[in-house]
């Protein structure tokens, strides 16, 4: 069984270095082609024709799209208080929002009138 194996083994060896030379020419030549396709490009002739083929025409605006009720944003939404303690404090919610805004406001116009 070792004879068998370090043979096939060194029948492989062989194998790769007689296949080595050729593969490194035949990826070589390749190269050097394709280095000298990039430096030397072909002349674009363009169309025969662009007015007649209608790949190149212009193409129509798409129609609109309907907005969908269920877009974000397309509908507005209004709250309703339930009951009198939320509607006490939404209302001291927004008092709180205004007595800021003037606050932000009088420190604002105190500094430009210094």
């Amino acid at each position: 069984m070792k004879i068998v194996e370090s043979t096939m083994k060194v029948l492989h060896d062989q194998y790769i270095v007689c296949q080595t030379l050729p593969y490194t020419i035949q990826e070589t030549k390749t190269l050097l082609l394709q280095i000298i396709e990039w430096q030397f490009l072909a002349c674009d002739m363009g169309e025969d024709n662009p007015a007649c083929d209608l790949t190149w025409l212009e193409e129509e605006e798409p129609v609109t799209p309907v907005t969908d009720s269920w877009a974000q944003g397309s509908v507005s939404i209004m709250l309703r208080p339930s009951s009198a303690s939320s509607k006490l404090s939404v209302q001291s919610d927004r008092e709180s929002e205004l007595s800021s805004i003037a606050e932000e406001r009088r420190i604002y116009f105190c500094c430009l009138n210094r």
